[in-house]
């Protein structure tokens, strides 16, 4: 009977610290969150521009990702941007490849992050490049925002794309059509590899559109200056 006291003691005391432990732990985390807030915030405007398609100088790339080199790792969109700014900023896109694996392990559903992937692996992997657009185009087949993106990466690996990512890759080369905003990313797509037969492919059961969009990519290119 006499050692109850001491374990009763013992546990007191553990009981006495729980508040204190509890305490630090959730200051650590708030710490770890406000950090991760500021290096984010440190960023903008470039992610905003970026998701745009807005074309900034290489400093601010730089910038941003100096940025965000302080946010927490496990935010998967912060080091999708990052990655993105690497890129932009100059950086081979392969070198992006394993921080883009590891982001997309923590926002898995970022049809932008797949889509960047597929590009960071467009060297060296074109399974893995094909494999990682059929995901991107699979999350989210109508975004604005990257069709065109996808289309003219979907034009350069025509002829190494699997049934379901080349159907998927013909459904957001319409897109672009049926978009007037997106005409000018319609051209961009045209002139890679196999842009021509893309979009062929993509408007082969609609001749009367094929016929128009024939007819308005003919006239942008005997345009002077910018498409």
């Amino acid at each position: 009977m006499a050692s109850e006291p001491k374990q009763f003691s013992a546990a007191s005391g553990l009981l006495a610290i729980f508040p204190a432990v509890i305490g630090a732990v959730l200051v650590w985390l708030g710490y770890a969150h406000l950090t991760n807030g500021v290096a984010v915030d440190g960023a903008i405007p470039v992610p905003n521009y970026m998701l745009q398609g807005i074309t900034l100088p290489k400093a601010q790339y730089q910038h941003g990702l100096d940025s965000l080199s302080k946010a927490d790792p496990a935010d998967g969109e912060a080091m999708i941007a990052a990655a993105e700014m690497a890129m932009r900023a100059g950086e081979p896109p392969e070198s992006q490849t394993r921080r883009l694996e590891q982001a997309l392990t923590h926002a898995p559903m970022s049809a932008r992050g797949w889509l960047l992937l597929a590009h960071a692996r467009r060297a060296d992997d074109k399974k893995g490049c094909v494999a990682a657009l059929n995901q991107s185009l699979l999350l989210s087949q109508f975004d604005y925002w990257i069709a065109g993106w996808r289309t003219q990466l979907a034009a350069d690996l025509l002829y190494d794309l699997d049934q379901e990512t080349h159907q998927m890759a013909l459904r957001q080369t319409r897109l672009l059509w049926e978009e007037p905003m997106l005409h000018t990313q319609l051209m961009t797509a045209l002139r890679a590899p196999g842009g021509d037969r893309l979009v062929r492919n993509a408007f082969a059961f609609y001749p009367e559109q094929l016929t128009k969009l024939s007819r308005w990519a003919a006239q942008r290119r005997d345009r002077p200056g910018p498409p």
